[in-house]
Protein backbone atom coordinates (compact mmCIF):
# COMPACT_ATOMS: atom_id res chain seq x y z
CA UNK A 1 0.00 0.00 0.00
CA UNK A 2 1.26 3.51 -0.89
CA UNK A 3 1.19 6.07 1.90
CA UNK A 4 0.18 9.49 0.65
CA UNK A 5 2.28 12.46 1.62
CA UNK A 6 0.74 15.31 3.63
CA UNK A 7 0.59 17.37 0.44
CA UNK A 8 -1.40 14.72 -1.39
CA UNK A 9 -3.77 14.26 1.56
CA UNK A 10 -4.31 18.03 1.70
CA UNK A 11 -5.02 18.17 -2.03
CA UNK A 12 -7.54 15.36 -1.80
CA UNK A 13 -9.33 17.08 1.06
CA UNK A 14 -9.63 20.26 -1.08
CA UNK A 15 -11.91 18.62 -3.67
CA UNK A 16 -9.23 17.55 -6.09
CA UNK A 17 -10.80 15.68 -8.95
CA UNK A 18 -7.68 14.21 -10.53
CA UNK A 19 -4.26 13.27 -9.19
CA UNK A 20 -1.49 12.02 -11.47
CA UNK A 21 1.36 10.10 -9.88
CA UNK A 22 4.61 8.84 -11.29
CA UNK A 23 5.81 5.71 -9.55
CA UNK A 24 8.64 3.25 -9.86
CA UNK A 25 7.68 1.12 -6.88
CA UNK A 26 4.99 0.88 -4.27
CA UNK A 27 6.85 3.19 -1.94
CA UNK A 28 8.58 5.70 -4.24
CA UNK A 29 6.26 8.04 -6.09
CA UNK A 30 5.90 11.71 -6.95
CA UNK A 31 2.90 13.83 -7.51
CA UNK A 32 3.41 15.20 -11.03
CA UNK A 33 0.11 16.96 -11.66
CA UNK A 34 -3.24 17.64 -10.15
CA UNK A 35 -6.44 19.24 -11.25
CA UNK A 36 -8.78 20.87 -8.78
CA UNK A 37 -12.47 20.67 -9.59
CA UNK A 38 -13.86 23.63 -11.52
CA UNK A 39 -10.60 25.58 -11.36
CA UNK A 40 -9.28 25.22 -14.90
CA UNK A 41 -10.66 27.78 -17.34
CA UNK A 42 -9.48 29.48 -20.49
CA UNK A 43 -10.97 32.76 -19.28
CA UNK A 44 -9.20 35.36 -17.16
CA UNK A 45 -9.94 38.92 -16.11
CA UNK A 46 -8.69 41.41 -18.69
CA UNK A 47 -9.18 39.26 -21.77
CA UNK A 48 -10.89 40.96 -24.71
CA UNK A 49 -12.73 38.52 -26.97
CA UNK A 50 -14.39 38.76 -30.36
CA UNK A 51 -17.69 36.90 -30.42
CA UNK A 52 -20.55 36.01 -32.73
CA UNK A 53 -22.16 39.46 -32.64
CA UNK A 54 -25.48 40.70 -33.88
CA UNK A 55 -25.13 41.73 -37.53
CA UNK A 56 -24.99 45.50 -36.91
CA UNK A 57 -22.52 45.29 -33.99
CA UNK A 58 -19.43 43.73 -35.57
CA UNK A 59 -17.13 45.92 -33.42
CA UNK A 60 -18.73 44.72 -30.18
CA UNK A 61 -16.39 42.88 -27.79
CA UNK A 62 -16.63 40.78 -24.64
CA UNK A 63 -14.30 41.83 -21.85
CA UNK A 64 -13.82 39.34 -19.02
CA UNK A 65 -13.93 41.34 -15.79
CA UNK A 66 -14.00 38.57 -13.18
CA UNK A 67 -13.94 34.78 -12.84
CA UNK A 68 -15.64 33.14 -9.85
CA UNK A 69 -14.54 29.52 -9.62
CA UNK A 70 -16.14 28.32 -6.42
CA UNK A 71 -19.82 27.84 -7.28
CA UNK A 72 -21.02 24.30 -6.62
CA UNK A 73 -23.95 24.50 -9.03
CA UNK A 74 -22.40 26.34 -11.99
CA UNK A 75 -18.67 25.76 -11.56
CA UNK A 76 -16.80 28.67 -13.12
CA UNK A 77 -18.91 31.80 -13.50
CA UNK A 78 -17.40 34.21 -15.99
CA UNK A 79 -18.41 37.84 -15.52
CA UNK A 80 -18.31 39.91 -18.68
CA UNK A 81 -18.71 43.49 -19.85
CA UNK A 82 -19.98 43.88 -23.41
CA UNK A 83 -18.76 46.93 -25.34
CA UNK A 84 -19.93 48.28 -28.68
CA UNK A 85 -23.61 47.34 -28.47
CA UNK A 86 -26.26 49.48 -30.17
CA UNK A 87 -29.44 49.31 -28.12
CA UNK A 88 -32.08 52.05 -28.51
CA UNK A 89 -32.73 53.54 -25.06
CA UNK A 90 -34.51 56.86 -24.56
CA UNK A 91 -33.07 57.08 -21.02
CA UNK A 92 -29.43 56.72 -22.10
CA UNK A 93 -27.16 59.57 -23.28
CA UNK A 94 -27.50 59.92 -27.03
CA UNK A 95 -30.63 57.76 -27.00
CA UNK A 96 -28.81 54.43 -27.00
CA UNK A 97 -27.00 52.00 -24.73
CA UNK A 98 -23.48 51.29 -26.01
CA UNK A 99 -22.25 48.86 -23.33
CA UNK A 100 -23.59 46.30 -20.88
CA UNK A 101 -21.79 46.67 -17.57
CA UNK A 102 -22.19 43.15 -16.17
CA UNK A 103 -23.38 39.77 -17.40
CA UNK A 104 -22.67 36.58 -15.42
CA UNK A 105 -22.03 33.63 -17.73
CA UNK A 106 -21.93 29.87 -17.49
CA UNK A 107 -18.51 29.00 -18.87
CA UNK A 108 -19.51 26.53 -21.61
CA UNK A 109 -22.10 28.94 -23.05
CA UNK A 110 -19.58 31.77 -23.18
CA UNK A 111 -17.01 29.48 -24.74
CA UNK A 112 -19.45 28.70 -27.57
CA UNK A 113 -19.99 32.43 -28.23
CA UNK A 114 -16.41 33.70 -28.35
CA UNK A 115 -14.44 33.32 -31.54
CA UNK A 116 -11.01 34.84 -30.97
CA UNK A 117 -8.96 36.21 -28.11
CA UNK A 118 -8.15 39.70 -29.40
CA UNK A 119 -6.09 41.18 -26.57
CA UNK A 120 -5.58 41.58 -22.84
CA UNK A 121 -6.04 44.71 -20.79
CA UNK A 122 -5.19 45.74 -17.25
CA UNK A 123 -7.68 48.62 -17.41
CA UNK A 124 -10.95 46.86 -16.66
CA UNK A 125 -14.19 48.73 -17.19
CA UNK A 126 -16.21 49.39 -14.04
CA UNK A 127 -18.57 46.50 -13.45
CA UNK A 128 -18.84 46.73 -9.66
CA UNK A 129 -22.41 48.08 -9.38
CA UNK A 130 -23.83 45.41 -11.66
CA UNK A 131 -21.79 42.68 -9.97
CA UNK A 132 -22.93 43.71 -6.49
CA UNK A 133 -26.61 43.73 -7.50
CA UNK A 134 -26.25 40.32 -9.13
CA UNK A 135 -24.24 38.82 -6.24
CA UNK A 136 -26.79 39.89 -3.63
CA UNK A 137 -29.65 38.42 -5.67
CA UNK A 138 -27.62 35.29 -6.54
CA UNK A 139 -26.90 34.54 -2.88
CA UNK A 140 -30.64 34.76 -2.16
CA UNK A 141 -31.41 32.37 -5.02
CA UNK A 142 -33.04 35.16 -7.03
CA UNK A 143 -30.54 35.37 -9.90
CA UNK A 144 -28.64 32.97 -12.09
CA UNK A 145 -26.24 33.00 -15.01
CA UNK A 146 -26.67 33.32 -18.75
CA UNK A 147 -26.62 30.05 -20.67
CA UNK A 148 -27.43 31.44 -24.13
CA UNK A 149 -25.12 33.02 -26.70
CA UNK A 150 -23.89 36.54 -25.97
CA UNK A 151 -25.81 37.91 -28.96
CA UNK A 152 -29.02 36.32 -27.62
CA UNK A 153 -28.33 37.85 -24.21
CA UNK A 154 -27.84 41.27 -25.83
CA UNK A 155 -31.19 40.76 -27.59
CA UNK A 156 -32.72 39.97 -24.20
CA UNK A 157 -31.30 43.19 -22.74
CA UNK A 158 -32.71 45.17 -25.67
CA UNK A 159 -36.16 43.60 -25.18
CA UNK A 160 -35.99 44.33 -21.44
CA UNK A 161 -35.24 48.01 -22.07
CA UNK A 162 -38.28 48.20 -24.30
Amino acid sequence: MIKLSCLARDLISQSVSKLVFETDSETNFSLIAYQKKNMLTKFAAGQVWKYNTRSHESDSRVIVVRVDSDDQEFGNIIHIYVSGVDIPNAEAPGGKTVFIQHMPYEEDSLEQSVTELESDTKDLPDYSDGYKLWKDAFEKGEAGVFTVSVSEAVDFVQQSIG
